[in-house]
């Protein structure tokens, strides 16, 4: 991800300075669950992260896995309940009890059930339906949400046929909540105020849940029309401010009129910043129901809303991905959330190539802020996805699930479908954790010195930024080890560049080991000879980095090279601005699990804010 620096930050579009909020790079991903799909995460806050997800074996069932140190480890699977599952489950915790829900047939029908952990997900409750007369009714309940907050637990969920004369054949939604950690709950109740009034032809489905943990709750969903023809659906919302006991609305947010002439296709996602600030997103048809043409194009787009006002009231809906009125593909089925302090991130499955930088199957593409208004342009999430798949149908990667604790620590998860041809097996579920951690503020001590040095960084065309760098003859030999291992092992490289006041004016972050990378769908890191890791992205997605190259020997053998660019809009613009009249910088490479090799270049030829030049 790009880190701007120095006085050209400001001419960015949604980037901001070193350690401000907004940005957050995320490790690559690593499965967790070899037999699962449709993943649901939460955390306590305190070191426990817990997924749960449907067991893809037959007869199906719901399993969980989980981690205490910030999803480095994962445990093997606990079972929660075994028979026929449906849909995808959904999981909350309030810091102590945790609730998963999930769909199951029961009786002829499907029902929701929930089950309750008071030991981090290590075991689990008996399941219990909170859908009444479960055995005996004949109406569908599906896709449950849950969410806790304020010592309430409340679930929310769709149901859908006859069975109940006062809400009629139609979808509407129904919740109920708990307020003794799950050990009981309320008899479900319809959400949407007009649950007995509309008509079958009315359908409120695909529910998503939020709380600011204070005592106020967001529900929002798609609702669709059927009559007149062609069908309208729009995204409403309902308010809760008594912990979810009564519910204000709906309200419709589709307030978007002159932005798409297409329905908004559904699929929402709610988070709150727990100081009033909710920003809501969802993903809308470009398609042409009506033949009038949608300004932002016939694909699928993400659309959001933002509130700072507790959900009161709502912003006109505006793009999310910034490339909505230019891109291809299709951008859908979004999670969103905020940690609190003032990062917002925003994750969803698409399959436009990001200008061909990546491949048509369908990827995770991510997209941050710092204020929940103004959207960085969208990148992959997992950066395999420049080279996991070479034929557009091989893999699917969707329906995300983002948690974070609030402190600085970030869990995606989400399913990984091979689809035959380059790769098979089953499903999976795949987590990415963040943040990758970037440059020290300071320059580290003590790194081995070259005596032989150069830099040269050209930031004069927007969009043609380049970086290359190389360091030799050092002050003793380096040997392979200093060099970590990023072919088989999870080395992480960090290329950092400081002034002569030892300040850090820019950064290229690469924590791709083991990874693939584009245009031959290759690994990104080779051992050259025995001697030499040789790292090669022609997109240069990390950090801006293209080519990096280590090797180890003797004092004389030993060299490094860099070269970067900005060719995907990684690059750490504003560092020839940072160096402007320095009489010198540094420049340091530093392998997490390995060395750290440094040289200080005091010989300056160019240091005029568009450019910087130096040698040792």
């Amino acid at each position: 991800m790009r880190r701007a620096f120095g006085p050209a930050a400001a001419f960015l579009f949604a980037t901001t300075s070193l350690g401000s909020a907004g940005e957050v790079d995320f490790f690559p991903p690593v499965p967790i669950d070899d037999i699962g799909a449709t993943p649901a995460v939460a955390t306590d806050g305190a070191g426990t992260w817990v997924v749960v997800s449907e067991d893809a074996n037959v007869p199906a069932g719901i399993h969980s896995v989980r981690s205490t140190d910030s999803g480095i480890n994962w445990s093997a699977p606990a079972m929660l309940d075994m028979g026929i599952i449906r849909a995808r489950p959904g999981l909350a915790t309030d810091g102590s009890t945790w609730i998963a829900v999930w769909e199951k047939i029961i009786g002829a029908d499907s029902d929701v059930v929930a089950a309750r952990s008071i030991d981090g997900g290590v075991t689990w409750s008996v399941p219990v339906a909170l859908t009444f007369n479960a055995a005996g009714d004949t109406r569908t309940d599906r896709h449950p949400v849950v969410a806790a907050g304020g010592g309430v637990f409340v679930a929310v969920w769709e149901a859908r046929g006859s069975g109940e004369p006062l809400l009629g054949s139609d979808s509407d939604l129904m919740f109920a909540r708990s307020i003794d950690g799950g050990m009981s709950w309320s008899v479900p109740a319809p959400l949407n105020a007009d649950a007995t009034t509309d008509t079958v032809e009315d359908d409120d489905s695909q529910a998503a849940l939020a709380t600011d943990g204070t005592g106020t709750w967001i529900a929002a969903w798609a609702y669709r029309t059927f009559v007149p023809a062609p069908f309208d659906s729009e995204i409403r919302i309902a308010r809760s401010v008594d912990g979810g006991l009564t519910w204000a609305g709906p309200v419709s947010l589709d307030n978007n009129a002159p932005l798409t002439a297409a329905a908004d296709a559904g699929f929402p996602a709610v988070a709150s910043d727990r100081a009033g600030t909710w920003v809501a997103t969802w993903h809308s048809i470009g398609r042409q129901f009506d033949g009038i043409p949608d300004p932002l194009g016939d694909d699928d787009d993400l659309l959001f809303t933002r509130s700072t006002d507790d959900g009161a009231t709502w912003s006109t809906a505006s793009p999310l991905n910034a490339n909505a009125a230019t891109d291809k593909g299709d951008d859908f089925l979004p999670d969103i959330a905020s940690d609190g302090a003032g990062t917002w991130i925003a994750v969803w499955t698409s399959t436009d190539t990001l200008g061909r930088t990546i491949d048509t199957d369908a990827d995770l593409l991510m997209a941050w802020s710092s204020d929940g208004t103004s959207w960085s342009p969208p990148e992959p999430l997992d950066l395999d996805a420049t080279g996991d798949s070479n034929i557009g149908t091989d893999v699917r990667d969707d329906l995300a699930r983002l948690a974070t604790d609030g402190a600085g620590s970030w869990l995606a998860v989400w399913q990984h479908a091979p689809l035959g041809g380059s790769e098979a097996g089953p499903d999976r579920v795949l987590a990415a954790r963040g943040p990758v951690p970037g440059c020290p503020v300071a320059p580290r001590p003590a790194c081995l010195a070259a005596s032989k040095a150069s830099l040269r960084i050209k930031e004069s065309v927007p969009g043609k930024e380049t970086l290359t760098g190389t360091m030799g003859a050092f002050a003793a030999p380096l040997a392979l080890g200093d060099l970590g291992d990023p072919v088989g092992g999870t080395s992480l490289y960090e290329v950092c560049v400081y002034d002569d006041l030892d300040t850090l004016v820019g950064e290229m972050v690469v924590a791709r080991a083991s990874g693939i990378c584009r245009p031959n769908f290759r690994p990104c890191w080779r051992l050259v000879r025995g001697t030499t890791f040789s790292y090669s992205d022609a997109k240069a997605w990390a950090g801006g980095l293209r080519r990096l190259k280590a090797r180890s020997g003797s004092e004389r053998e030993a060299k490094i090279v860099l070269k970067g660019n900005n060719k995907t809009g990684q690059f750490p613009i504003g560092m020839a601005a940072a160096l402007a009249g320095r009489p010198s910088a540094l420049m340091q490479l530093t392998v997490d699990d390995g060395g750290c090799m440094g040289a200080l270049l005091e010989t300056v030829t160019v240091a005029d804010g568009l450019g910087f030049a130096a040698t040792r």
